[in-house]
Parts: structure tokens; C-alpha cells; sequence
């Protein structure tokens, strides 16, 4: 689990970021059901991302940045949150596209929860509850980059190997990193 502090126009934030493993398959609808249902019953935003696509936590915290300087400057693609964090995560526009690519679908057994709240308290309280329906093992590993992720990030976020070469990194892996976030941060400078 990891946990980011951000504050914005004096207001502050909590992220946290958790890869979450359940310990039988769920359909993907009924699990955003219950997230849904649990989260606004605690009164916190959270987002689930499809973990294929998440090659570190630092790209989900940029993103809920992003989505939330946008939502309090009116410069938002999307009324929700979640979108918009979804929308920053693999630095796309086209709402459709987004969600064919960065949420879940169909059974599912491995998610990276992303939770933006004001108090640790409320993220522990979804935590617990959200366990006492869906039984689940966290695993952050699930956040970072992978050998079975590369190839699926490359096409995803359009990054060529001739990109990843000209990118000035200590090896391949990092220079993925540094062009996913290079992707994240171009959303926010076109808008």
C-alpha cells in the first residue's frame, strides 16, 4: 500500500494506492458495484484500475493530481472523478478508449485500487469493509512494472522501442516508466 498526501487550494488529500488480490474471481460489475455502494456510503472517491496497464504508483498519484487540479479548476473531460483519474492514467481523452483500456471487465481476481479521501479512518473503514464481503490478500506488486506488463504498456500508451531508447534511463524498464508519466502529464498540458 502505498499513501501520497496532496493538497490542493488548501485543501488536502489522501491517496492510497493498493493492489488488491481476491481470493476467488468476481464478476468486474458486481465488484464496481460494491465499491461504488461502499465508497459513498464512507463518503471517499475510488477508483479501480485494471493492473495491466499500471507500471508504477507514482503514475496513478500524478493522475489523481491531475483529475483533481482539473476538477477544481473547471477543466475537467469528466463530471466524475474516477473518470478523470482514469482519463489521466493512461493520458487519453476519448472516454470510450479509456475504459476499453484501463478498467476492468469480465472476471476479474487482481485490481490496484486507488482511494482519494480526507482521513486515513475512511480509507481503512472501505478497507475493512469492502474485505468483509470480498475476501482478498494485498498485493502491491500488482502496482509496479512487470515483464508480463511491458508489451502490454508499449501498446497501450503508443511507445515505440525507438522512444524508449531515446528516453535516458539506466534500462528499458525505467525508460517505460519515464514515458508513461511523460503521457500522463501531456493530458494535462493540452488542456
Amino acid at each position: 500500500m502505498k499513501k501520497y498526501t496532496i493538497k490542493i487550494n488548501h485543501e488536502t488529500f489522501l491517496i492510497t494506492i493498493v493492489g488488491l488480490t481476491f481470493l476467488k474471481e468476481l464478476n468486474s460489475l458486481e465488484l464496481l458495484e460494491k465499491v461504488n455502494e461502499i465508497s459513498k456510503d464512507i463518503g471517499v472517491n475510488t477508483i479501480i484500475v485494471n493492473p495491466s496497464i499500471v507500471c508504477s504508483p507514482i503514475q496513478l498519484c500524478l493522475a489523481c493530481k491531475y483529475a483533481l487540479e482539473a476538477h477544481k479548476r473547471g477543466k475537467n473531460i469528466s463530471k466524475k472523478l474516477e473518470l478523470e483519474v482514469l482519463l489521466y492514467t493512461i493520458g487519453k481523452r476519448q472516454i470510450s478508449e479509456v475504459l476499453n483500456k484501463a478498467s476492468i471487465k469480465g472476471k476479474v481476481k487482481d485490481v490496484v485500487m486507488v482511494i482519494v479521501s480526507d482521513t486515513e479512518e475512511k480509507v481503512n473503514e472501505l478497507l475493512n469493509r469492502l474485505y468483509s464481503f470480498l475476501k482478498y490478500e494485498m498485493n502491491d506488486k500488482l502496482m509496479n512494472l512487470t515483464e508480463d506488463k511491458v508489451e502490454i504498456i508499449k501498446n497501450v500508451f503508443n511507445i515505440s522501442y525507438e522512444e524508449l531508447k531515446a528516453t535516458y534511463a539506466r534500462n528499458l524498464n525505467e525508460a517505460l516508466v519515464k514515458c508513461v508519466l511523460s503521457r500522463v502529464t501531456s493530458l494535462r498540458i493540452k488542456k
